[in-house]
């Protein structure tokens, strides 16, 4: 009752201010924590063809009289303030200002990356600038197919580490600490491979098998940092040498 202006309405006429820290790539405020003093622009006309298409009402006993309308009058949303403080590109501006001062070129992709961990990864491949680090956020996506152990960004690694140039050192991880697994992410360069291959580990076997998890615990390349306080999607971060 609370999402999609719910809250704006429960709390109406009052003053609201809200500070906004977005995990949403975009930046779309109705999106983030459902958007509970946005004003969605969704009707139920729109979602209940799609509920029928999927055949969801036979599959959960559900009928048109039982979709809640969302909050669509104006007057709940004039003493409303949505402030964005914190977003993927706040941090991607951080790490960028680190890198300058340690001397390195930088370019900025996307904060707004998507898509399958292998198209992800080799977008990250192609690019060019020996020297240079190549920051990106977003989230990508991972087709399941096994009940294996893993995060999107140590599946995007393991993508990385199949493709993986001499020169280049990639690191993504989920900025809350949590990628779907008790690790962050995960650090891959050469020496990722030199380790797999003294274990007689096959990254494709272990990405194949959606098992990123277990394949960085045995190499010892996963990044650990316990749950953090806040979440502004996935960072990558990619180091091309001479």
């Amino acid at each position: 009752m609370v999402k999609a202006g719910g809250l704006a309405r429960a709390l109406y006429p009052a003053k609201i201010i809200v500070l906004i820290i977005s995990d949403v790539p975009g930046n779309d405020l109705s999106f983030v924590a459902s958007g509970p003093t946005v004003k969605d622009e969704t009707r139920l006309d729109q979602a209940w063809p799609l509920i029928k298409k999927y055949n969801l009402d036979q599959k959960v006993d559900l009928s048109f009289d039982d979709l809640i309308e969302t909050p669509k009058e104006e007057n709940y949303f004039k003493n409303v303030s949505n402030i964005l403080i914190l977003s993927n590109l706040t941090g991607l501006n951080a790490m960028r200002a680190k890198a300058e001062t340690l001397g390195y070129g930088v370019e900025i992709i996307s904060d707004r990356f998507r898509g399958d961990v292998g198209a992800v990864a080799k977008m990250f491949l192609e690019k060019q600038g020996s020297g240079k680090i190549f920051l990106a956020g977003g989230e990508t996506t991972v087709k399941v197919k096994t009940n294996g152990r893993g995060g999107r960004n140590q599946a995007l690694a393991l993508s990385f580490l199949e493709e993986l140039k001499d020169n280049s050192v990639f690191c993504p991880f989920d900025s809350d600490g949590w990628d779907n697994t008790e690790t962050a992410g995960a650090l891959v360069d050469r020496l990722t491979l030199v380790r797999a291959a003294e274990l007689n580990l096959n990254p494709e076997k272990f990405l194949e098998e959606n098992n990123s998890f277990d394949f960085f615990q045995r190499t010892g390349d996963f990044i650990a940092t316990g749950r953090l306080g806040s979440n502004v999607s996935d960072l990558a971060v990619m180091l091309k040498l001479d």
